[in-house]
């Protein structure tokens, strides 16, 4: 029988990983669900300009998102030691990503400080880009955890 190890959410990297799931959901709902009217035609980040650096934030918080709970998942299933290195897996990966997700935001930073037209998104996208920074940060903490760990053994 399967069972959820909950007692494992409270381990630091397990917390951490929770952490930028979360942030990356929040980023990933803030700027896909932002719009603007304006002349009576709504607008998403897809029509800003520099709007496909959003585009590439969204997917790669999605994808953070998507992969993280499924590692989360594994792990308080307690399947983590049946899967031959998944410890290296989830480092390798968090690694990746960190590095993905770190473009990601600073291409999110640069399209939202970008004053181009009406249309413009003044406080709702560049707080979306903000919990991709937090999502990337706990990322990395995560890694870094991972890999003092793995060290360790």
């Amino acid at each position: 029988m399967v069972e959820f190890k909950v007692e494992k959410l409270k381990k630091p990297k397990n917390m951490l990983i929770l952490a930028s799931i979360l942030f990356s959901m929040l980023c990933a709902i803030i700027i896909s669900a932002w719009s603007k009217s304006y002349n009576n035609v709504s607008y998403g980040y897809k029509h800003l300009e520099k709007g496909s650096y959003f585009g590439f934030l969204v997917a790669m918080t999605v994808c953070h998102l998507l992969t993280k709970s499924i590692i989360l998942t594994l792990k308080l299933l307690d399947l983590q030691e049946k899967i031959p290195y998944f410890d290296v897996f989830n480092l390798l990966f968090s690694a990746v990503m960190s590095g993905l997700l770190a473009l990601a935001c600073i291409l999110g930073a640069v399209a939202a400080s970008y004053k181009i037209n009406k249309i413009q998104s003044e406080h709702t996208i560049p707080a979306g880009v903000v919990f991709g920074w937090f999502a990337l940060i706990c990322l990395v903490a995560e890694t870094v955890l991972s890999y003092l760990d793995l060290r360790k053994d």
